[in-house]
């Protein structure tokens, strides 16, 4: 686990095939290989290790947590209730499990279950008010629903907050996005888009190799340029970019 948590793949995939050649068994050990395949970017086999987990050891709370965050990444409508149902059975084994009430809470808002979702949240952090994601998700909700008690002083606990993880070198995923609802400085922002930038690159850095190439030029004055997104569709990213075409330089 700790080759994991310094992104050590290599290493933590070898000690984990080891143990599995000396036909150990435990939650743990599937645990951290659902982990492992996860910061591969393998959901699926990531997913299927966290079920044995569970299976293997039901109280396993973090591997339920986990299984049913998974669940709920897969985006699929089928997934919705086994997830709901792993995180509350972590709450079952660990009633004080503040990340099993904080991913209800994401359940619940991807169903518009909102004043639900507050909730979760707000045990969440109440649970454990150094945890960023329930932080930033329960004031962007909070935004949601028009709740605009003390708003200022939430506004200045987002900067500071913001400022502070920012100090930290692998501090949390902090959303551009989420934080643009918020009027924070603009260099703040800027700072919060670079972190994020950097982190993307980071997680893609093995799949980047795979799929490098060097691209044909064969006329060097001029300049294509391709556009892929998964958001070319009924959603502001492809209503808006529309707009952006006309400013291309173009040849008389």
């Amino acid at each position: 686990s700790l080759y994991l948590e310094l992104d050590d793949l290599d290493n933590a995939e070898n000690i984990i095939k080891k143990a599995f050649e000396h036909r150990l068994s435990s939650a743990q050990l599937y645990f951290n290989y659902g982990n492992f395949w996860l910061k591969k970017g393998e959901q699926k086999k990531a997913l299927e290790w966290y079920q044995k987990t569970v299976d293997l050891q039901p109280d396993f709370v973090q591997g339920c947590y986990r299984l049913g965050a998974s669940l709920l990444e897969t985006k699929s409508k089928k997934n919705i209730p086994l997830a709901e149902k792993y995180f509350k059975q972590a709450i079952e084994y660990n009633p004080n499990y503040d990340l099993a009430y904080y991913g209800l809470g994401v359940l619940y808002e991807s169903l518009w279950q909102q004043e639900k979702a507050l909730q979760y949240y707000q045990k969440s952090a109440e649970l454990n008010p150094e945890d960023n994601d329930s932080f930033y998700h329960l004031e962007h909700l909070r935004l949601q629903i028009c709740d605009w008690e003390n708003y200022e002083k939430r506004v200045q606990d987002i900067i500071v907050r913001t400022e502070q993880e920012l100090l930290e070198p692998a501090g949390a995923v902090l959303e551009p996005l989420t934080l643009a609802a918020f009027p924070i400085p603009s260099s703040l922002q800027k700072a919060v888009a670079t972190r994020r930038s950097e982190q993307i690159s980071r997680s893609i850095s093995s799949v980047k190799k795979k799929l490098s190439f060097v691209a044909k030029k064969p006329n060097p004055e001029r300049i294509k340029i391709g556009y892929v997104s998964g958001d070319f569709r009924l959603h502001p990213v492809g209503m808006l970019i529309q707009d952006i075409f006309q400013h291309h330089t173009r040849p008389d």
